[in-house]
């Protein structure tokens, strides 16, 4: 009597598995199938990006888009007496929808006072997915002179003042929003003050007087010496 095997079925479930960008595929899933299929028999086509298969039928990984449903073609395989292949096959849909973004820092932390600086919020799930990101602050402030680009997440401009300035951004791509904590540390420059206000200045006995000290390089303490009788910085 020859008893020869039959096509694979597969029987794991085929409902759809909905499956977010930037996050584990959890749990893991395993394709099953009947009719005696091989131990390393197993495969899948069409997979989002990021998802893979085992020869062991186990599909894992982290999408990372595009979104939207994509039907994915799931595999079982045996041999037969006379040595050929038999394949059974299954559709296998998911949909791949937005995660919440991931933030991983900023690309500068450190600069110089009075001169120009540039970083850039990093963050995935944002660029190309979303239809709506936007940046914020959370809680601190930039140093002065800085800004926030809440569209694109760049942080520019120039420091007007020194020191370490903590601060926690905020990242909302529609789906959830993220926060981070750090610090950005602005140095003193290495060049000298100069005074870049006027030279002379003029005032009348027994008026008040107001005169503002200006100068580049970002000065953190101002002095005078030999100011008239009555007047004081």
């Amino acid at each position: 009597i020859t008893i020869d095997t039959i096509t694979p079925v597969i029987t794991s479930s085929l409902s759809t598995i909905t499956v977010q960008t930037g996050v584990a595929l959890s749990p893991n899933y395993q394709i099953a199938a009947s009719n005696f299929p091989t131990s390393n028999g197993y495969s899948a086509t069409g997979l989002p990006p990021g998802l893979s298969v085992t020869t062991g039928g186990v599909i894992s990984g982290t999408p990372t888009g595009p979104l939207g449903t994509v039907n994915v073609t799931i595999k079982a395989s045996n041999a037969t007496n006379a040595g050929a292949t038999q394949t059974g096959s299954a559709t296998l849909p998911f949909n791949v929808t937005l995660g919440p973004p991931v933030v991983s820092g900023l690309s500068n932390l450190s600069g110089t006072g009075g001169q120009a600086f540039t970083s850039q919020i990093n963050a995935s799930n944002t660029v190309g997915l979303a239809t709506t990101v936007t940046y914020g602050i959370a809680a601190g402030a930039l140093p002065a002179g800085l800004n926030l680009n809440t569209s694109t997440g760049a942080i520019t401009g120039t420091p007007t003042v020194t020191g370490n300035f903590p601060v926690t951004f905020s990242v909302n791509n529609v789906t959830a929003t993220a926060s981070f904590s750090t610090s950005i540390t602005i140095g003193l420059p290495s060049a000298v003050p100069t005074i870049t206000s006027a030279s002379t200045a003029t005032g009348s006995g027994g008026a008040a007087f107001s005169f503002q000290v200006v100068a580049s390089n970002v000065p953190t303490s101002y002095a005078a010496t030999g100011l008239p009788t009555g007047l004081s910085i």
